[in-house]
C-alpha cells in the first residue's frame, strides 16, 4: 500500500552499505521515519531527496517495519543555506526543532512556520539570528510552550526597568512584582523577544544587534531544556558561532 505525504527532512542516517533513514516531518502525520535504499549509490535516483532539508511530496511503501520511499517530487532543497554557515545553522535549529517539538501528528501551523522559516532564510536577506528567534517563538506556540512578553504577566504593566521570567507559566515579570523563583533576565532579551513575538522584524545586521539576538537565543534553549529536557544541538552552536 502506498501513500504520499508532504514533507521535508529533518534526518538522515545511514543504514547499511548504501541506503538511509530519514526522518520526515510532514504536513499529513507529523514525524514520520522512512528508509530509502540506494541513495548512497554514485548516480541514484532519489539521492537528491535523501538529505536534511529537501522538502518534497514522498511516496511512501507501508513495509512490514517501517515506510520505504518510493518516489519524490522535490519542491526544494534549499541548496543556498549551505553558502553561509549562519544561516545554515539557523536552517538547522528549524530542523532540531521540528525533532524535539514534532509529534506523530499533523500540525499545519507548525509545519508552515518551518517551510517559511527555511524559505527565508535561503531566499530573503533577513537577519538569521533574528528568523531563528521568530521561527522558536511561533513555534513554541504552536506546540503549547508559548513564550508571554506583551508585559508583566501579574500587573499588565509594560516592563521598563527590570525583567524577570516565571518559567512555570511562561511569562515575564516586572520589578515590582517579582517572586521567590523568578529568573533575572536582561531587559534587553526581553526587549528583543517582545518585539519577535509581535513580528516586529527590523533586519538590521549591526554586531550590537546580533549580541542582544544571541543573548535572547542562549535564554530560548534554556527555556526548551527546561520545560522538554532536550536540548536542540544546532540551537547551541549558532549561539557560538
Amino acid at each position: 500500500m502506498e501513500k504520499k505525504v508532504n514533507g521535508i527532512v529533518i534526518r538522515a542516517v545511514s543504514y547499511g552499505e548504501s541506503d538511509k533513514i530519514l526522518t520526515i516531518y510532514t504536513l499529513e502525520e507529523g514525524l514520520v521515519s522512512a528508509r530509502i535504499k540506494g541513495v548512497k549509490k554514485a548516480g541514484a535516483k532519489l539521492k537528491a531527496c535523501s538529505e536534511p532539508f529537501c522538502f518534497a511530496e514522498f511516496v511512501l511503501a507501508s513495509g512490514l517495519n517501517r515506510n520505504v520511499v518510493t518516489g519524490a517530487f522535490i519542491y526544494d532543497g534549499f541548496y543556498g543555506l549551505r553558502e553561509d554557515v549562519v544561516k545554515f545553522y539557523a536552517g538547522s535549529v528549524v530542523l532540531g526543532f521540528l525533532r524535539v517539538f514534532g509529534l506523530e501528528e499533523a500540525d499545519k501551523n507548525l509545519f508552515d512556520f518551518a517551510v517559511n522559516a527555511i524559505k527565508n532564510l535561503t531566499y530573503s536577506d533577513v537577519n538569521p539570528y533574528e528568523e531563528t528567534v521568530s521561527f522558536i517563538l511561533s513555534g513554541l506556540k504552536a506546540a503549547g510552550y508559548e513564550i508571554n512578553a506583551e508585559g508583566c504577566c501579574r500587573c499588565g504593566d509594560e516592563i521598563e526597568n527590570m525583567a524577570f521570567f516565571d518559567m512555570k507559566s511562561g511569562a515575564f515579570v516586572c520589578g515590582n512584582c517579582v517572586e521567590e523563583g523568578d529568573m533575572r533576565v536582561s531587559l534587553s532579551t526581553y526587549k528583543i523577544l517582545k518585539e519577535a513575538s509581535a513580528n516586529e522584524k527590523t533586519a538590521e545586521f549591526s554586531e550590537e544587534k546580533n549580541k542582544g539576538l544571541i543573548k535572547a537565543l542562549k535564554f530560548l534553549s534554556y527555556y526548551i531544556e527546561a520545560k522538554v529536557s532536550e536540548g536542540i544541538k544546532a540551537l547551541k552552536e549558532l549561539t557560538e558561532l
